[in-house]
């Protein structure tokens, strides 16, 4: 059951990660394509360190041009994320995000034939219930929203990117794997940095306000938790994964209870919601466990 901890691990640097950003919220980043590039370009930390733990290998073409794939879907994801955010607060985003699972669970059955028993769904749709609790937002509508065509989209390819990813790391050895993901990434972020005048100029921005240094610190949380969730699903389950990892807005709302000094007004979440979240939280996981 080691998967089940990096799997609980990767949300909840995640949401320390969304905390960051949140307080970040009021620096101006115009141009998308200026975060997805720093992090991909982040994916050198990777690329080094499991070079030297086997992972310069030649795994063949088709698994070559797969890595390159997933590294495509990555990006994109973040692409919509983004997207998204800028039509509607974070709050929504967070709440359709988490039907990502959904979407593994269905590709999973079309294109892995992954044999699943009754148990196995229940605890997914336990933990899928828990996130959508801890992530509804009072006031908050679904229908007549921009966004919700983005996040869907993002949610869509998150799927798609742990069906790749799993289909990946049953063929190779995981360094391998990371190697070529961080290479590709590595590259298409090199790609946006040179073409694109709008990152380069943000990139100023960046280095001139002084914010470099939070926003490095926030992306190496970011690669810490992609890290995490890429070995959990290496490990285990794809699907079941994917359900673990919609408990990060659980994680989002108690550390900002915490630690993050607001108005609990501000936050729009009751105590309720937090109290009912954690506990189908914590019997979806139990059943997880025992599974």
């Amino acid at each position: 059951m080691i998967w089940l901890f990096f799997a609980i691990l990767g949300p909840f640097v995640w949401a320390i990660s969304n905390l960051i950003d949140d307080e970040l919220a009021d620096v101006e980043i115009k141009s998308p394509f200026a975060l997805i590039s720093t992090g991909g370009f982040f994916a050198v930390i990777p690329l080094v360190i499991f070079s030297f733990f086997g992972g310069l290998a030649w795994p063949g073409v088709t698994l070559v041009l797969l890595c390159a794939a997933s590294s495509v879907v990555g990006i994109s994801i973040l692409y919509f994320y983004y997207k998204a955010l800028t039509l509607t607060d974070p709050a929504h985003v967070l709440l359709m995000w988490n039907l990502a699972p959904v979407f593994t669970v269905i590709l999973a059955l079309i294109f892995l034939h992954v044999d699943l028993e009754i148990w196995h769904y229940l605890a997914v749709g336990i933990l899928i219930f828990s996130s959508l609790i801890a992530a509804y937002k009072k006031g908050l509508r679904l229908s007549k929203n921009n966004a919700l065509f983005w996040t869907l989209i993002a949610s869509l390819f998150s799927g798609i990117e742990a069906i790749v990813n799993k289909s990946i790391f049953e063929q190779i050895d995981f360094p391998v794997a990371i190697v070529w993901m961080s290479l590709f990434s590595v590259l298409i972020s090199l790609f946006f940095f040179i073409s694109l005048r709008q990152v380069r100029k943000t990139y100023r921005h960046i280095i001139r306000s002084g914010i470099w240094k939070i926003m490095g610190l926030n992306e190496l949380l970011d690669l810490g938790a992609c890290l995490s969730i890429d070995y959990a699903v290496n490990l285990g389950p794809v699907v079941l994964v994917k359900a673990v990892e919609g408990i990060q807005p659980l994680f989002v709302i108690a550390l900002g209870y915490l630690f993050v000094k607001r108005e609990k007004k501000e936050m729009q979440f009751s105590l309720w919601q937090l109290i009912i979240s954690a506990l189908l939280a914590i019997i979806g996981l139990a059943l997880i466990k025992e599974i």
